[in-house]
């Protein structure tokens, strides 16, 4: 068992929860940063085609990250764990 410090008090954690806890912060962490880089594309867009073809793909490709990411924490709350 794990202690974690939370409002001055001592909880116990069991190794299960901590590592649902970690793979629920990294895909957390993974959907902000997703959305940092969408956004940093979408800022720097350029009238430029062939730029833009590289922004769309990059775009479309941080969603898939966030879709995935969403995906992975539905699924932890639909299957209780």
């Amino acid at each position: 068992m794990n202690h974690i410090l939370k409002d001055g008090e001592v909880i116990k954690t069991t190794a299960k929860e901590d590592i649902i806890d970690a793979v629920k912060d990294k895909q957390t962490a993974d959907i902000s940063k997703a959305k940092a880089i969408i956004k940093i594309n979408l800022k720097n867009v350029v009238g430029v085609g062939g730029h833009n073809k590289e922004i769309i793909s990059e775009v479309e490709n941080e969603l898939e990250k966030i879709s995935k990411a969403e995906d992975i924490l539905k699924a932890i709350e639909k299957y209780d764990f």
